[in-house]
């Protein structure tokens, strides 16, 4: 048997994949910009 806890993390992991599929789709370009930004500021 699958433990509820390790069911609960594989929903939550498949969920933020498709929820960052679809916004890296809709505004590829837009998060490509934030990510440079992000990275330059991580300096």
């Amino acid at each position: 048997m699958i433990p509820h806890n390790q069911h609960y993390v594989v929903t939550q992991t498949l969920l933020h994949t498709l929820y960052y599929y679809i916004i890296k789709r809709r505004y590829g370009q837009v998060l490509k910009y934030e990510k440079i930004i992000y990275l330059k500021q991580s300096d």
